[in-house]
């Protein structure tokens, strides 16, 4: 009876120690992949933006994005806050350059 739980026992520790480090992998690759998405929706809005030469100059701001129909407001997907309007985005050397994500 004893040898029963003692391998019941280990086995379930076994599980555990494969379970959780995987899961906590799988969540992060998961929440990297949502950020590379939303950068790139913002990458594609700006540099459409820019080369339809209606953003002017250098730098523009998601505020600039949003008033003129090139993106819908963006959150952060993984904290579920909403990116603030005032965020620049830069055009250097035909470049997109986001610095807040």
């Amino acid at each position: 009876m004893m040898n029963r739980i003692c391998i019941f026992g280990s086995i379930i520790i076994i599980a555990l120690m494969i379970f959780i480090p995987t899961y906590f992998n799988v969540k992060k690759d998961h929440e990297d992949k949502l950020m590379i998405a939303t950068k790139m929706k913002i990458l594609d809005a700006s540099k459409k933006c820019f080369l339809e030469n209606v953003c002017k100059g250098e730098e523009t701001t998601l505020k600039y994005l949003y008033d003129h129909n090139y993106l819908q407001k963006q959150f952060n997907p993984v904290t579920k806050e909403y990116y603030d309007e005032n965020q620049v985005i830069k055009y250097i050397d035909k470049k997109i350059v986001l610095d807040f994500i």
